[in-house]
């Protein structure tokens, strides 16, 4: 505040304040893009290593597991291994783990997608609100004005004032106005 807003006031005025650092508006906005390739329905980042993890397991441990079955069943050979019977089995496990993991997948978005929508949504500004302050001379000349308009209009001086004369001088030099 100036020496000379002491003296005639500030009006009122709103500020507005920023509530994020540049880093934390960089990570917003990278938030909303992430947010957007959700709702558009492009796979998450995040779960590209979990779904490898997921189908590399299934070729080191479902795919032995099951040849190892089928082997056993049909005696000593990769015969077994050429069976319609064994190929229909090994799809039927791929795609279970497809299906799995494009639920896993639908399930990971929506719970990143929660997880970034309240930062997100989060306003970069506050506006704050500065009532005006009355300065010295509005805190002597408010009084002042209004005893002189109370002394104008008769408030003062017990009955005719300067306000009430002025008006019958009027009234006799125009012809009753």
């Amino acid at each position: 505040m100036a020496w000379y807003d002491s003296i005639i006031g500030t009006p009122a005025r709103t500020q507005q304040l920023q509530t994020f650092s540049p880093q934390q508006r960089g990570l917003q906005n990278e938030s909303i893009n992430q947010i957007m390739s959700l709702l558009q329905g492009k796979p998450s980042q995040g779960f590209q290593p979990i779904a490898q993890n997921a189908r590399n397991q299934f070729q080191q441990q479902t795919v032995p597991t099951l040849a190892e079955r089928f082997t056993s069943m049909g005696g000593a050979g990769t015969g077994a291994l050429s069976s319609p019977a064994f190929a229909s089995q090994l799809g039927q496990a791929g795609a279970g783990l497809e299906g799995n993991l494009a639920a896993l997948g639908s399930q990971f978005g929506q719970n990143q997608l929660q997880s970034l929508l309240p930062f997100a949504g989060k306003s970069q500004f506050e506006n704050l609100f500065h009532q005006a302050q009355p300065g010295a001379l509005q805190n002597i000349a408010g009084p002042a004005l209004q005893l002189l308009m109370m002394y104008l209009s008769g408030g003062l001086s017990g009955g005719a004032g300067l306000g009430s004369g002025a008006g019958s001088g009027l009234q006799s030099l125009g012809g009753g106005f």
